[in-house]
């Protein structure tokens, strides 16, 4: 063994000779400025730190780099502008790439738009083609979010991402670039967007003139999208454990995201409650559950009683007007809309619990006649009352909406309804530990369900669990409890309910950056950082070097904070070089590398 270790030691040092010369100073350098962006819900953009180098995009995309990850962050946050693109352009022009290019940011989005800005710059012989996609700020965009389709790829990303791969051709063709590398990075819905345009460039590379090594996108808090399982090394996927929406679309619709996966994000607790809509108040005493293993459970609750089948068509398409109603009015409108949305359901003036029409309504009928059976003419009488209360408690004007868009939400009363209505009931049939499956009727999820057809003919659900109790001998579930709607509790709808802001604020662009961030030493606080501290003793000696010499030829494997910290001549990767500068410094200091940003010349 030691043999062969000393033949790999010796090979490794005369590669050294071997190499080509070292990139310029110039792309060596480590260019540090700031970047500005428009966080979630603020009025006011930010502006945050960034730390840039050539060399990082001169090295192959399959090793990973920490600093170019970060990078990739404040690419992807600069393209975050209303109606805009003067902050991604600032940036390119600081970390010299030219030829900007932008569609869809200078005008106001609309479902159909993908906000994106391509530049490139030449590095290392190579022309670095850079792609900025928006991922925040994109208003009426959201209307395509929703939009899943029947089966493949979720249908309004895959859209998108045919607009930029479009894009990006047309880009190299226009400026008459070859032997191109492309950097790729997306937030959010951008980032389902980068995701499917990474798995389009790593199948067609010969159409764009390039290699695998010389594709990287970086994707963040980007939703499941892809009906392919496959992974590409050159794409990075970082996702806030913690972040609800990174759990859409749902795995058991066989979706993936296609790259290597970097959770960021600490364990957090929130409160699990139930729902009781039927008592005076409305949450039951709570428990407490992890953000992560609520969004999963939610989602794979809902996968289980929303198919995609069923999802897509009418109930996707219903919510994809209302999302471009709501986005189409002017910001003083679509701030009373919210505001009376918020109202209708949690206010302790004019909400649910003191409107007792509303919560006859709402309780009695809605919940309590689908209890009874499942029939569309129960929906729809359901929906009729809905709707004339809803016409007296927020009519048109109210909401600052047209006479047209007023009626498109009326009529999505009734669609709405009969699609969540069965999910409700699966819902509070789980907190009662009955299985839908066992207690529901056959056909009951059937838009086209009549109880009076229906066989068996067993219409309440009193009597499908007395039927099903008899049949299976169960003493554990008592029908009774099914009886009447004297206790409705809806677990994931009361937690999610009660700690929506919070969910809701891990998918905050200005949350999630200070955990990416945080990956990279470069934005650290203190500004220190012991590059070369291979083994984590808080010194730098012989057994660092010794151990970066194992992992530059193979023996060992380094953890993503090892090969940032072993990194010491800040090229990207971690090699023999590494190790001469290792030794280098320990022989002159003694004492290590020390200020962030440090490199060994």
């Amino acid at each position: 063994m030691k043999k062969r270790i000393l033949s790999l030691l010796t090979a490794a040092l005369l590669l050294i000779g071997m190499l080509p010369a070292a990139a310029s100073a110039a792309e060596n350098e480590v260019i540090s400025g700031t970047f500005t962006y428009m966080p979630a819900f603020v009025d006011e953009p930010a502006t945050e730190p960034f730390y840039y180098s050539d060399s990082w995009l001169a090295a192959p995309s399959t090793e990973q780099n920490t600093h170019l990850l970060t990078m990739s962050a404040a690419l992807a946050y600069a393209s975050m502008e209303v109606v805009g693109s003067s902050y991604i352009k600032e940036l390119y022009g600081k970390i010299g790439y030219g030829d900007v290019q932008t569609e869809d940011m200078d005008t106001a989005p609309t479902k159909d738009t993908i906000g994106t800005a391509i530049a490139h710059k030449k590095i290392d012989g190579k022309e670095v083609v850079a792609v900025s996609i928006r991922g925040n700020k994109y208003s009426a965009e959201w209307a395509s979010n929703v939009i899943a389709g029947a089966s493949g790829n979720i249908e309004g990303f895959d859209r998108a991402s045919r607009k930029v791969i479009g894009r990006i051709r047309d880009y190299i063709a226009a400026h008459a670039l070859d032997n191109v590398k492309l950097w790729i990075a997306g937030y959010s819905r951008a980032g389902s967007v980068a995701d499917l345009t990474g798995v389009y460039l790593n199948e067609h590379l010969d159409e764009f003139g390039t290699a695998a090594e010389d594709v990287s996108v970086y994707t963040f808090e980007a939703p499941r999208c892809c009906a392919s399982d496959k992974q590409y090394p050159n794409i990075y996927c970082v996702r806030n454990k913690n972040d609800l929406l990174t759990y859409l679309y749902p795995a058991s619709w066989g979706l993936y995201t296609n790259g290597r996966e970097i959770i960021i994000g600490s364990e957090k607790q929130i409160r699990a409650v139930k729902a009781d809509l039927s008592a005076e108040e409305m949450l039951a005493a709570p428990d407490y559950v992890s953000m992560e293993d609520f969004s999963a459970d939610l989602v794979d609750f809902l996968s289980e009683s929303l198919t995609r089948e069923k999802y897509s068509g009418k109930f996707e398409n219903t919510l994809s007007m209302l999302i471009n109603v709501y986005f189409n009015g002017t910001p003083d409108a679509m701030k009373k809309m919210l505001a009376a949305a918020a109202k209708s359901l949690v206010s302790s003036s004019g909400g649910i619990m003191s409107n007792p029409r509303l919560r006859h309504i709402v309780v009695e009928e809605v919940i309590g006649g689908i209890m009874q059976h499942n029939s569309d003419a129960m929906y729809r009488q359901l929906a009729d009352e809905l709707v004339i209360l809803l016409q007296e408690l927020a009519p048109a004007e109210k909401l600052s909406v047209s006479e047209e868009e007023y009626q498109a939400v009326l009529d999505s009363v009734y669609p709405l309804l009969r699609f969540l209505g069965p999910v409700m009931i699966k819902n509070y049939l789980s907190i009662k530990g009955a299985d839908s499956d066992e207690v529901l009727p056959e056909g009951y999820d059937d838009p086209d369900y009549d109880p009076q057809t229906a066989d068996p003919k067993i219409l309440t659900y009193d009597q499908v669990a007395q039927a099903q109790q008899s049949q299976s001998g169960d003493t554990e579930f008592d029908s009774s409890q099914l009886r009447s709607c004297s206790e409705l509790n809806l677990y994931h709808i009361g937690t999610l309910a009660v700690n929506f802001s919070a969910l809701i604020e891990e998918h905050f662009p200005q949350t999630d950056l200070a955990l990416i961030t945080a990956l990279d030493p470069f934005y650290r606080e203190d500004g220190v950082t012991l590059f070369g501290d291979a083994d984590g003793d808080g010194t730098i000696t012989i057994n660092d070097a010794t151990l970066i010499q194992e992992a530059a030829i193979g023996l060992v494997v380094f953890t993503d904070r090892q090969k940032m910290l072993s990194d010491v001549n800040d090229d990207g990767r971690v090699s023999v070089l590494d190790v001469t500068c290792v030794q280098k410094y320990i022989a002159e200091h003694q004492t290590g590398f020390g200020k962030t940003g440090t490199v060994c010349g």
